[in-house]
């Protein structure tokens, strides 16, 4: 290649990066500059009374679904053990027909916890979508508070201004106002798709 060319190519591409570099500028100049307000969700969650009052059911909730699971566990163990005590006085065939009895009993347990363990998670799934909704609006009053235009969780961001407002403490004054308590409703046996074989708990 010849000086004079790459010269005219290398000048060709300087500028385009000016003119990229103008037009960018000409559309930062015309966009609203960014002012954010932050709120530490997880610490909302612990703090106010509504995320305290879900976390106790959730919690109590998933305590009774271990307790039946280890039941039922402790169920199948017995009834095993009871079957090979009993295998020298059974015929084959009388053997076979209580193994197989036993497997029905205790699948249709296990697709009983799978529906409440399914249950329970749709549940769950709808409380934080009510708590949500008791959150947007408090949102919203905040963000015209503080003429923002963003509000962010903590915990996606790696480091802040001292300048940027935190109103996490004020989130959770107003969520305990406007929702004092909130209520995990599960609902009711068979509202919920049956398990597939890979799901049984």
């Amino acid at each position: 290649m010849k000086n004079g060319n790459f010269t005219r190519i290398w000048f060709a591409v300087i500028a385009a990066f000016v003119a990229f570099g103008a037009t960018t500028y000409a559309v930062a100049q015309e966009a609203p500059a960014a002012k954010i307000i932050v709120v530490d969700l997880r610490e909302v969650q612990r703090s106010s009374l509504a995320g305290k009052d879900l976390l106790r059911q959730v919690e109590n909730y998933r305590s009774e679904l271990e307790s039946e699971r280890a039941k039922l566990e402790q169920q199948m163990r017995d009834a095993e053990q009871e079957l090979d005590r009993q295998r020298p006085v059974l015929s084959q065939d009388a053997l076979e027909e209580k193994y197989k009895a036993a497997q029905q009993k205790f699948q249709t347990a296990r697709n009983a916890l799978q529906d409440k363990v399914n249950r329970f998670q749709v549940g769950a799934a709808k409380a934080d979508r009510d708590l949500q909704a008791k959150l947007n609006p408090i949102y919203g009053q905040l963000l015209t508070k503080y003429n923002a235009n963003f509000i962010l969780d903590r915990s996606v961001l790696i480091m802040t201004a001292p300048s940027v407002v935190d109103v996490t403490n004020e989130v959770v004054q107003a969520l305990d106002k406007a929702a004092p308590t909130m209520k995990l409703e599960v609902p009711p046996p068979g509202s919920t798709p049956p398990p597939s074989d890979d799901q049984q708990p």
